[in-house]
């Protein structure tokens, strides 16, 4: 009568990977270059790095690196097509780019957007530089090499991520299936790795069970992952105390290694390569991190009410951007897909309800789920609060430049929130109905990858 079924997460991680390597191909390919939001210094700092330059330079009022200095007319070669669906892209431009090749005198060029990033996230793009490099590759090709090796690490990664998860499995997947995701990946972008690598350590702590500690050397592991995210994104350093929330009474005291190591890997970072190089972004329309502290300073409650204000005004906008607003984001998907995506989630999250196999019911698990609730809004709010110090003019009524694709890696987190029932036996009707989600899923991604691969090619390339 009862019977045990295959994970579904394995199932889905068969799916995820062969529709994660086409939405990569599409997503490299269909882009012309440059073309995904700031990526023109993102490709600067991956540059940088792969030369050792692990931190910037502060020069000549300019914050940013010494890099090839005939990597500038490519930078800008594709700059008219932005804000302009009219406009588009020519395979004349990208052959002519490929008669630029590596070489020649280096030029300090200013990309103070990216060069405050922590270098771990970039490691596969400055991967993809040195191989070009070192086989000569044109510089345009090697940009485009980079794109799909950024855009295989995070598929792997991410297959792998979903396949070991034992809570909310199929909601990681639609996490990492969203078109602003791969967007991001297959890009020179941080945020594709940043993803990949929040998918992978919430993963990980879905595997905890409070029956079998971890050791100082794994919690001690988990905080260098942790504070890997937070040297590319300090306001997830907050998700780092999610690991005390999971860990039990008896190993408070290992548990407590993970935020420690990701805190000192932030704040040396903070200090060492933030701080001396950084510029005040928009000074010249009223914006100053140093005034706006104060401003917070003399007024506490004034952040929690920019911030329900803020996602009064835009929510909606924020939406559409963590499901997928591409290119600068002037390219939005078919207005219906917006909608069909939030029946979807909906529908697996109710798919994953059910009696956890570890907590049923009992007090402890409703604290340390409150806990793990509470350190993802934290983090949520931690974006809020740095986009408004450091590019929302002093004593503004919103908070400018948040974007809905900043909260992609907090919400890999959000699965840590689901039951386990990664053990349990289920009816003949539950097996059934979990393979008819199957099916259902499985369309879902086809229907993704037609509608990201029409809107670029129409965005793009359709005259």
């Amino acid at each position: 009568m009862f019977k045990k079924s295959a994970p579904a997460s394995r199932v889905w991680a068969a799916i995820f990977l062969p529709f994660a390597l086409l939405m990569v191909m599409i997503s490299a390919l269909a882009n012309p270059p440059f073309q995904v939001l700031d990526e023109a210094a993102h490709f600067l700092r991956a540059v940088q790095v792969s030369q050792g330059g692990l931190r910037g330079v502060k020069q000549e009022g300019q914050s940013g690196g010494y890099v090839p200095a005939n990597l500038l007319p490519l930078l800008h070669g594709w700059d008219d097509l932005r804000y302009h669906p009219e406009r588009k892209a020519s395979l004349a431009n990208i052959e002519k780019a490929d008669t630029i090749k590596w070489g020649g005198n280096s030029a300090l060029i200013g990309f103070p957007n990216t060069v405050t990033y922590g270098p771990f996230c970039y490691f596969p793009q400055t991967f993809a530089v040195l191989l070009g490099r070192f086989a000569h590759f044109s510089i345009i090709r090697t940009y485009y090499f980079a794109k799909i090796v950024n855009g295989l690490f995070f598929a792997l990664v991410a297959t792998l991520s979903i396949a070991i998860a034992r809570r909310g499995d199929m909601f990681l997947l639609l996490i990492c299936a969203l078109p602003m995701t791969f967007d991001l990946a297959a890009s020179l972008s941080q945020d594709g790795p940043l993803i990949a690598l929040n998918a992978w350590l919430a993963a990980l702590l879905t595997r905890h069970e409070r029956n079998r500690p971890w050791s100082w050397a794994a919690w001690g592991m988990m905080g260098l992952g942790f504070g890997a995210a937070g040297m590319a994104k300090p306001p997830e350093l907050a998700l780092s105390l999610i690991a005390y929330c999971v860990a039990g009474p008896c190993e408070w005291g290992r548990a407590l290694i993970c935020p420690v190591i990701a805190a000192i890997l932030t704040l040396v970072w903070l200090i060492v390569g933030v701080m001396p190089i950084k510029l005040q972004f928009l000074p010249e329309s009223g914006v100053s991190d140093h005034g706006q502290l104060l401003y917070l300073w003399h007024h506490p409650l004034a952040l929690p009410i920019l911030i329900v204000r803020s996602i009064a005004t835009y929510g909606t906008g924020y939406y559409a951007q963590f499901i997928g607003v591409l290119g600068w984001l002037d390219t939005p998907l078919p207005a219906w897909f917006y909608g069909a995506a939030f029946v979807i989630f909906v529908a697996a999250l109710l798919m994953s309800l059910g009696r956890d196999r570890h907590q049923a019911s009992s007090v402890a698990a409703f604290w340390w789920k409150l806990g793990i609730a509470a350190s993802i809004l934290s983090a949520t709010a931690g974006v809020f609060l740095s986009l408004y110090v450091i590019w929302t003019p002093v004593g503004a009524p919103l908070i400018h430049g948040v974007h809905g694709r900043y909260f992609l890696p907090i919400a890999c987190f959000v699965i840590l929130l689901f039951p386990d029932r990664s053990h349990f036996t289920e009816a003949t009707g539950s097996v059934t109905m979990r393979r008819a989600t199957t099916y259902l899923l499985t369309m879902w991604l086809f229907v993704t990858v037609a509608v990201f691969g029409h809107t670029l090619i129409m965005r793009f390339w359709a005259v």
